[in-house]
């Protein structure tokens, strides 16, 4: 069940590609499983923040992540891995500067404001 549910979603979103060689192929199916895991979490963490009726700026920044992850997966599936794999990249800086830089930045709790620095540090990671 398992191998037949990979095959359909690799045949599904490679289907237009003719890999040169197995690096190719595998570098393409790890940028997909990233993107993927990537929007799950993004969707669990919007619903937390929902459920906990956090901020909205940082509902925003989640949605703004689930934007990105759709316009990811679309660019895998048209064939523009390149621009798939720095679209995710920019994704996933926007929400850390949304939902982290922004929201800490105009925080009246100097706790928030110093937590300015971990945020910086996971744009940094990423």
């Amino acid at each position: 069940m398992y191998k037949l549910l990979h095959r359909k979603l690799l045949d599904w979103f490679f289907d237009a590609y003719s890999f040169k060689n197995e690096f190719e192929s595998k570098r393409a199916e790890s940028l997909l499983y990233i993107t993927i895991t990537v929007g799950i979490f993004f969707i669990c963490m919007g619903i937390v923040q929902r459920t906990l009726d956090m901020e909205n700026i940082i509902i925003v920044g989640t949605a703004i992540g689930l934007v990105g992850i759709g316009i990811t997966l679309l660019l895998i599936k048209f064939g523009k891995l390149y621009y798939a794999g720095d679209t995710l990249v920019l994704v996933c800086l926007i929400v850390i500067c949304v939902a982290d830089l922004y929201d800490d930045w105009k925080s009246s709790l100097k706790q928030n404001q110093y937590k300015i620095y971990v945020s910086l540090v996971s744009l940094l990671g990423t």
